[in-house]
């Protein structure tokens, strides 16, 4: 992840992912894929790359989805297998918050010495240590901690850590020079609502026209997708809920209506022998035949046949030797 601050304003201007030999840059001027500029949506060798309204999003077959919203937030889920295997910034999840990345030889690191561990200096640069303020002679606790235990956020105290957001909230402040204005905060909040979302809790409207407030084309409402009627631009964690569940809708009578949209399935061929369906399901199959792909069951508009062939020693050695698509129109493609 590069960190850069523009106009006073932390922004991640660049992630690079390496994923099983597959190598992502996202940035604000596009995606790029092994060197060249992709268009979205995109897959390669069990990698996918999604764009909606507010994210990008890659999900990667072996156990990783990230998620950037083009600007100051950057989210990685990861899968269970890795428990107790990771390092950097995003600690080494063994569900224990301070051991063992921020003990070194029985004292504890603060967050600036142990996020320096993980810097790395590019190729023409080398990046300067922050200058550091105390944050214990910053602003006003209380101001922070009312912030986050408002009634819109009544949902979100059994799922997140509020401490953790205060103290960020004080540091927001000394850079405020101990003052309240809002523009200091609104990036906090919003991840503490982002957050919020994806943990299963449902935060409430808590712009106003005097704090954080945004003008957005129009507003919405959902059960699943957020709070009364608000600027979607103002609640991206709502409109992100509904694009992730593949529905859109409008916001009429103080209701938002959400009506499905085109939501394609993929299915996959890894490997020769490893097929992922429509649904998800995953399983291994190793032939040495012609087979049907997929079809459409009652009708002729197409078939996607495989050749699955032994191609080593064992009968687990085969691979895909060649993909046939016959359409309704007579046509073939090989």
């Amino acid at each position: 992840m590069r960190r850069q601050v523009v106009d006073n304003q932390p922004t991640i201007s660049k992630i690079t992912m390496k994923l099983d030999g597959v190598v992502v840059e996202l940035s604000k001027g596009g995606v790029v894929v092994n060197g060249q500029t992709v268009t979205l949506p995109f897959s390669l060798s069990g990698v996918s790359i999604v764009k909606t309204t507010s994210n990008v999003k890659v999900v990667a077959k072996l156990g990783l989805v990230a998620v950037w919203n083009k600007d100051d937030s950057l989210m990685i889920e990861m899968n269970e297998k890795y428990r107790n295997q990771t390092c950097g910034l995003c600690g080494d999840f063994n569900e224990v918050q301070t051991y063992n990345e921020f003990i070194i030889n029985g004292g504890e690191l603060s967050s600036s010495d142990y996020g320096n561990l993980w810097k790395l200096d590019g190729p023409l640069e080398v990046c300067e240590e922050p200058t550091l303020t105390s944050v214990e002679s910053c602003g006003d606790e209380e101001f922070c901690q009312q912030l986050f235990s408002s009634a819109a956020f009544s949902s979100c105290t059994n799922y997140l850590d509020m401490d953790a957001f205060i103290k960020t909230c004080l540091a927001d402040l000394c850079h405020c020079d101990n003052s309240t204005n809002s523009f200091c905060l609104c990036n906090t909040i919003s991840e503490y609502s982002r957050q919020c979302v994806h943990a299963g809790g449902k935060p409430q409207q808590w712009r106003t026209e005097q704090f954080c407030y945004k003008i957005c084309p129009y507003n919405m409402e959902h059960q699943e997708c957020g709070s009364p009627c608000v600027d979607t631009c103002s609640n991206p964690e709502a409109s992100q809920l509904c694009e992730d569940h593949c529905t859109d809708g409008t916001c009429a009578g103080g209701q938002w209506a959400c009506t499905d949209k085109d939501c394609p399935g993929t299915c996959s061929v890894e490997g020769g022998s490893h097929i992922n369906t429509y649904d998800g399901k995953a399983y291994t199959f190793h032939g040495d035949c012609s087979y049907i792909l997929t079809k459409k069951c009652n009708g002729s508009e197409f078939t996607v046949l495989g050749d699955i062939v032994k191609c080593g020693l064992t009968d687990t050695e085969t691979c895909m030797r060649a993909v046939t698509l016959a359409l309704s129109s007579r046509s073939t493609l090989k």
